[in-house]
């Protein structure tokens, strides 16, 4: 049993490795993920439009906000006043990007300039919360790593989905936010606001979890090799 532990748990960390054999670290509180950060570059979205406004223009699909790329495949890539249309319910107190019928949002930081090692920003639903989200991490060689979330109701001021990663061994190029379901079956829109951008600490600090299947791993490689002996 230990000696299959030992493997999953390889598995595990190689597929969290990402591209390049990267080391990952995933972050679900605002003060710890900024804390990891030497430098870093604040979007809030805000002054785009005024607190009451509302940009929806069917036919855009890309908006460079502080040099950072956002877009979707379809429908519209906008801004809501934190009073806006899609705020009415009970504010968030803040400006918001979203995608006006739920396709998915990547923001490409390449545009922002190179040597990005972190990204980090609250993503939601604006009108439900309980919907399964996936975010993805993209990195010079591809795919960093993967997560699956269940979104909270930013309309509803309750922006408890702070998310954030830090890479050590590659760069961050972009992140996907993918919320499932989709604006024609329950109204839904992805939203995303406060976005962070920057260089990471130089040293990692690799999360209490992440040590303990470390240790772990290890654990069950050694039973093995003495089981084998």
């Amino acid at each position: 049993m230990l000696k299959l532990i030992g493997r999953l748990v390889v598995l595990a960390c190689a597929g969290l490795a990402g591209a390049a054999h990267a080391s990952v670290i995933f972050y679900t509180d605002r003060t710890s993920f900024e804390t990891a950060l030497s430098s870093y570059t604040l979007i809030d979205f805000e002054g785009i439009v005024a607190d009451i406004g509302t940009t929806v223009n069917p036919s855009t699909l890309v908006e460079v906000i502080g040099g950072v790329t956002f877009s979707v495949s379809s429908g519209a890539i906008a801004v809501s006043g934190k009073n806006g249309q899609f705020m009415q319910d009970a504010p968030f107190n803040s400006a918001i990007l979203f995608s006006n019928n739920s396709t998915p949002i990547t923001a490409d930081l390449t545009s922002a300039g190179p040597g990005f090692t972190a990204v980090g920003a609250f993503f939601g639903n604006i009108h439900d919360a309980g919907d399964t989200a996936v975010l993805t991490l993209l990195g010079s060689n591809g795919i960093l790593d993967i997560r699956t979330i269940v979104a909270a109701d930013m309309g509803a001021g309750t922006p408890s989905n702070y998310f954030g990663w830090t890479v050590f061994g590659d760069i961050i190029t972009g992140v996907k936010y993918d919320l499932i379901g989709g604006f024609v079956n329950t109204g839904d829109f992805d939203g995303i606001d406060d976005f962070v951008f920057g260089i990471a600490s130089a040293t990692p600090a690799p999360a209490p979890a992440t040590i303990a299947l470390f240790g772990l791993g290890l654990a069950g490689l050694g039973w093995s090799r003495r089981k084998a002996a």
